[in-house]
């Protein structure tokens, strides 16, 4: 499974179960409001609103928001993701090569 696959099962999973909300149940679990949680306390919230993460998941979510591996998994851009506003963070390298490249010519020639 790659990350626009599990994404997607998680947007149609929220959709059906929508008493809590994912971002309420993160952001009760941020006491500090950095939009950030250690891993522990992501699983919780995961766990809070039904979903538990098989390891192979985990580690997506990992590699994309704790690309620098410091333990604290950014939630702020998957609520975002999960709402339908396309973040960074999950665009394919691919793509993200493709809008390089097209930054950097000039496309008036």
């Amino acid at each position: 499974m790659d990350i626009e696959e599990y994404l997607a099962s998680m947007k149609a999973w929220l959709n059906r179960n929508d008493r809590l909300t994912l971002r309420s149940v993160f952001e009760s679990m941020d006491k500090e409001n950095f939009g950030e949680l250690n891993e522990s306390n992501f699983d919780k919230s995961m766990l809070k609103v039904g979903i538990k993460l098989r390891a192979t998941e985990r580690k997506i979510i990992r590699d994309v928001l704790d690309p620098k591996k410091i333990g604290f998994i950014r939630y702020r851009p998957l609520i975002r993701e999960l709402q339908g506003i396309p973040q960074i963070e999950f665009i394919t390298r691919e793509v993200l090569k493709l809008a390089e490249l097209v930054e950097t010519r000039d496309l008036t020639e």
